[in-house]
């Protein structure tokens, strides 16, 4: 590459200016770009953790919250839980689970795409993680 030529990697620059020129602000302002997009993924995936999701059986037996990645938090029974037969109780926990997961799934996505947007790769990451978590159940 001979003096004054442009890499094609270069960002694009007026019509006969050097692409040195101004290369260590622009190189500068992408890296604190970056920077930042890294606080702001960080901040979303603290506030993605910090997401709650409840459920409760139809007739009120089985009350559940799990955390962002489906890790049970509470389990509270009602009284009339303990006239359930093992097999039957433990099933309603098991649905009752599965409720609570798929609301946190759907608060966790519904945040990232109002953070990131509808249309974002990282929204499209969790549709698609949340799509292959679905079909593995």
């Amino acid at each position: 590459m001979g003096g004054g030529a442009v890499p094609p990697s270069a960002p694009p620059v007026a019509p006969g200016a050097d692409w040195v020129d101004g290369a260590e602000e622009r190189f500068a302002a992408q890296v604190a770009r970056a920077h930042q997009h890294a606080r702001d993924l960080e901040s979303l995936r603290d506030e993605v953790d910090a997401l709650r999701g409840a459920a409760t059986s139809p007739r009120g037996e089985v009350d559940v919250l799990v955390d962002a990645r489906g890790r049970l938090v509470r389990l509270r029974l009602a009284e009339r839980a303990y006239a359930l037969r093992p097999a039957s109780l433990a099933r309603l926990v098991e649905d009752t689970v599965r409720a609570a997961v798929a609301s946190a799934e759907r608060a966790a996505l519904a945040l990232v795409e109002a953070r990131c947007g509808a249309d974002a790769s990282i929204t499209a990451a969790v549709r698609a993680d949340l799509s292959a978590a679905t079909t593995l159940a």
